[in-house]
C-alpha cells in the first residue's frame, strides 16, 4: 500500500506538466550497455516523463503497483504480461582479441579447442549453436557459469574461453578490439529482450511515449 501510494503521488507530481511518470525496470547489462547511452534522447524528445528506474527483480510478477514494465530477456512469453520484441536475437560468439593476422578461430568446429562461457540464465546457447553449426565431439554444456552477459563479455576479454553474446550489447567492444568476432555468421537464437508490461498498463501515456521511442531506436 506505502509503494502504491508513493507511485500515485509521484504520477501526480509530474502530471500537471502533460508528461508523467514512469516505473521500468531493466536487466542490469542490457540497461548499462544500450539502454542509458540512449536515454538523452527519450529525455530531450519527453522531458515532461519523469523515468523511475525499480530494482530488478528476476521472476517478479506483473501486478506490483511501483512497476509500470520492464525489459526481460527470455523467448516473449511471460505470464501476466504484454510482452514486444525490441532486439537481441541475433547472436555473436566472441572471442579474446586477437593479438595476431591469423584469427584463432576459422571455422564453427574449431570451437573445441577452447573453453564454452555459460550464461546461467540461457544453459542452452551453446546447446543450440552447436546444433546450428552442426559440431559435434564436445559438451556444449560444460564451462564456468556467469549471471550477466557482461561477466561473459569480461572473462572473454581476459581469455576465459569463448562467449556467445547478443550483437547489440558487444558491438562497441568488438569494434575497439576489446574481443574479436572471428565467426560473424549472422546466427540468430530464439531468445532476445522484451519491453514487457500488464495489459492493465496498456494505455499509459508515458508508456505508450517510452514504446514508441524504443521501437525508434532499433530501427
Amino acid at each position: 500500500l506505502l509503494a502504491q501510494l508513493e507511485a500515485a503521488t509521484l504520477e501526480a507530481m509530474t502530471s500537471n506538466d502533460g508528461g508523467g511518470a514512469l516505473h521500468i525496470s531493466t536487466l542490469p547489462t542490457f540497461g548499462a550497455k544500450w539502454l542509458i547511452p540512449r536515454l538523452p534522447d527519450f529525455q530531450k524528445l519527453h522531458p515532461n516523463i519523469a523515468l523511475n528506474f525499480v530494482p530488478f527483480a528476476q521472476g517478479y510478477t506483473f501486478d506490483r503497483p511501483d512497476l509500470d514494465g520492464s525489459i526481460l530477456f527470455g523467448d516473449g512469453n511471460w505470464p501476466g504480461a504484454v510482452s514486444e520484441y525490441v532486439t537481441g536475437r541475433e547472436v555473436m560468439l566472441i572471442a579474446p582479441p586477437t593479438r595476431t593476422s591469423k584469427p584463432l578461430l576459422k571455422r564453427a568446429k574449431d570451437i573445441t579447442k577452447f573453453t564454452l562461457l555459460q550464461h546461467a540464465s540461457v544453459p542452452q546457447a551453446w546447446v543450440h549453436w552447436c546444433d546450428a553449426h552442426g559440431v559435434t565431439g564436445i559438451n556444449p554444456l560444460a564451462g564456468p557459469q556467469l549471471d550477466q552477459f557482461h561477466s561473459v563479455i569480461r572473462a572473454v576479454m581476459a581469455g576465459m574461453g569463448l562467449g556467445l553474446v547478443p550483437r547489440c550489447l558487444v558491438q562497441d567492444d568488438i569494434q575497439v578490439g576489446h574481443v574479436s568476432a572471428p565467426l560473424d555468421d549472422g546466427y540468430i537464437d530464439d531468445c532476445g529482450y522484451y519491453l514487457c508490461y500488464p495489459d492493465s498498463k496498456r494505455n499509459l501515456a508515458p508508456l505508450l511515449s517510452f514504446k514508441e521511442w524504443l521501437m525508434a531506436q532499433v530501427k
